[in-house]
């Protein structure tokens, strides 16, 4: 089995959202957890890292499907199918959700007791903006939008959990190419959610990988890595 522990921080307020607000109040608000803390949904991480790895797999002349025709299931499959799953198969990874630890959620619960608007304000903001007319090159009426967003610097944590086919009990075996993929899409991942341009969502991920109950140093990561397309390790 392999366990891919990392760390989510973001850098800037980001805004992952449900596409859904309150009337009059906000119009988009993010997303939360059944006891109303901030995280982000496993699918978001796996649709960035799928994107990631699918660059990352081409700049190492790696065979990847176009995305809008998948591997047949009767075939072997691409790298990126073979991860991340398609319409014709199921993935061998299980990406978790994003979310703060237990004691920083306990912080917030008696924080909450006290004052639950400071309590709000630790995890989340809000932000005003206009929609501007290029052709008048002013804001256009009617147009004023306000937006939760989530605060930077918040101990974020997952977790991706998978196995490899074919992988036996071989203790000599190196890390699967599968993991190392994974590894380095994640750590090239730089902004998660909406408006990038106004520089939201900035971002970066700390990765501890597991394979066979221990700990992955980096020099195996970037050998494994090299390997996929013939290179030894300098």
């Amino acid at each position: 089995m392999i366990k891919i522990a990392y760390q989510l921080t973001f850098h800037a307020v980001s805004h992952i959202g449900t596409g859904e607000g309150f009337a009059g109040f906000l119009d988009s608000i993010v997303v939360r957890d059944s006891d109303a803390h901030v995280y982000v949904p496993g699918s978001s991480i796996k649709g960035k890292t799928r994107a990631a790895a699918r660059r990352l797999a081409q700049s190492l002349h790696l065979y990847s499907c176009p995305p809008d025709q998948p591997c047949p299931p009767t075939a072997d499959g691409c790298i990126i199918c073979a991860i991340f799953g398609s319409s014709q198969r199921a993935g061998r990874f299980y990406f978790d959700n994003v979310q703060l630890p237990s004691l920083y959620k306990d912080l917030l619960a008696d924080v909450h007791k006290y004052d639950p608007v400071r309590s709000r304000e630790l995890t989340t903001d809000r932000r005003t903006q206009v929609m501007l007319s290029r052709q008048r090159r002013s804001a256009r009426p009617d147009h004023l939008f306000t937006s939760e967003l989530m605060q930077p610097d918040l101990p974020l944590t997952g977790s991706i959990v998978g196995n490899i086919v074919g992988q036996g009990d071989d203790e000599t075996v190196d890390i699967p190419a599968e993991a190392a993929l994974l590894w380095g899409a994640l750590e090239s991942i730089t902004h998660m959610g909406k408006s990038r341009s106004r520089g939201w969502g900035r971002c970066s991920i700390g990765v501890d990988l597991l394979w066979r109950d221990k700990s992955v140093e980096r020099q195996l990561y970037i050998k494994a890595l090299r390997s996929l397309v013939g290179k030894e390790q300098a």
